[in-house]
């Protein structure tokens, strides 16, 4: 077997890639029903079952313009 050699690597960073426009909304919507990382089970359970389907409903097809 051959030895890796000593030294650096350089590499580019990774390229940021603009979300599609489902993920956008999903987003919006996320943050809307105050969606994070943490929560437990049964309150991102009762959130989906709440909250999306209302956000969706109030907001029909709305593009989301801002683009991070």
């Amino acid at each position: 077997m051959k030895k890796a050699k000593k030294g650096y690597t350089l590499k580019k960073k990774p390229r940021k890639y603009t979300a599609t426009p489902q993920q956008r909304t999903l987003k919006a919507a996320s943050e809307f029903c105050e969606i994070k990382k943490g929560m437990t089970k049964s309150e991102l359970m009762e959130k989906m079952a709440t909250c999306i389907p209302q956000y969706f409903k109030d907001h029909p097809k709305e593009p989301v313009d801002e683009q991070k």
